[in-house]
């Protein structure tokens, strides 16, 4: 376990986030704090972070349910000293326990930590973990591999829960406005397993998604947010990852017709929502309603 925190000055009381760092093509904790101290430190809003290896059985504390004091995210219990959760990408998939056992005792930890009503982030990787962990399907996508810049349209649940938030607000940051009227979110994408399409998690809403991955983001309007794509990453990062693909004879071979290598790197030239999706993760973190009203 590692630990530090951002240079924000203390105008909110500071928010502890423990990041669960899955194996894959580079570390996550740095893209982390990187995507999130930069609006933090706007929102005066002090972070304090702690990086858990789960792949090396180091798993963050949870709150203490016999302990009335300690219930959710940020509780006072003795162990209850984070307010809220990040669980990382991956090059694993979730279907995955047999060979890595540790994702199993990763799912177990993340339906405890729902149980608990504790804040969890989950961002690709993570994104599957929660589902899979709340009782939805995640395989290897039939539509092939969804890599580099993508495109949907938020769900009519995700906006009412992205407004909840504030984030219809176009003086969040001089440079940074809400997606549009349309509310179409652009993102850096590296996945190629999916939550079945059929297989939402009860209490669960999708935040809308593609052709390719109808799901690419959960939320509850409570203690959970998930991404499918990364938006802690950045262009450099998702070529990493197509150089690491490619040498795993992943790509191009799982790419959809039309969609090759060269336009994957040429899409990484557009601009992506990652700062707009930044101030929606600390307003999550930030956000005492612990019950949906959606």
């Amino acid at each position: 376990m590692t630990s530090s925190e951002s240079a924000a000055p203390a105008s909110n009381p500071p928010l502890h986030i423990a990041i669960l760092n899955c194996p894959g093509t580079c570390r996550y904790d740095p893209l982390y704090k990187q995507w999130i101290d930069a609006v933090a430190t706007k929102l005066n809003q002090k972070i304090i972070w702690e990086v858990y290896d789960p792949a090396d059985g180091a798993l963050p504390p949870l709150p203490d349910s016999s302990d009335p004091d300690s219930t959710g995210s940020g509780g006072q219990g003795s162990e209850a000293r984070y307010d809220g959760y990040i669980i990382s990408g991956s090059r694993h998939g979730v279907y995955e326990q047999e060979e890595h056992p540790w994702i199993s005792e990763l799912c177990q930890w993340a339906n405890k930590a729902h149980l608990l009503k504790c804040k969890v982030l989950g961002v690709c990787f993570g994104h599957q973990v929660i589902a899979k962990a709340l009782g939805g399907t995640v395989t290897v996508n039939p539509n092939g591999f969804e890599i580099g810049r993508h495109t949907f349209t938020a769900s009519n649940e995700a906006i009412r829960y992205f407004e909840r938030l504030g984030m219809s607000n176009a003086e969040l940051d001089g440079d940074v406005a809400p997606p549009g009227k349309d509310w179409k979110m652009d993102m850096l994408y590296v996945h190629g397993d999916y939550l079945v399409p059929e297989e939402l998690p009860a209490g669960m809403f999708s935040m809308g998604g593609t052709d390719m991955s109808p799901h690419n983001g959960l939320f509850n309007g409570s203690n959970l947010l998930t991404f499918q794509g990364h938006p802690e990453f950045l262009p450099e990062t998702v070529d990493l990852c197509i150089d690491a693909l490619t040498k795993r004879d992943i790509l191009p071979s799982r790419l959809p017709d039309g969609f090759g290598i060269d336009k994957v790197r040429e899409s990484l030239s557009q601009s992506v929502d990652a700062k707009w999706l930044g101030y929606l993760t600390v307003n999550f973190f930030r956000d005492t309603a612990l019950g949906s009203d959606l």
